[in-house]
């Protein structure tokens, strides 16, 4: 993910899933759960800071053509 807020330099390798980020959202918003599985579910309060950094991202060009297709299986 991409934001401002978004944790430089480390590593989450929690598994987050839409219902994740669906509680997360409810959270910010304060609005509460809207049933048992995003009650259940963990916020993704651990890949976000607490003050944007808003250095610019690096980035890195494409190694592979996006417009390129898997070549054909063989016969």
């Amino acid at each position: 993910m991409i934001s401002p807020y978004t944790r430089r330099r480390a590593v989450d390798s929690t598994l987050y899933t839409t219902i994740n980020l669906f509680r997360t959202i409810e959270q910010i918003l304060g609005l509460p759960p809207t049933n048992q599985f995003d009650a259940a579910a963990h916020t993704m309060a651990k890949a976000f800071a607490n003050t944007a950094d808003t250095t610019p991202f690096d980035t890195v060009p494409n190694i592979i053509a996006l417009d390129e297709m898997n070549n054909p299986l063989a016969r």
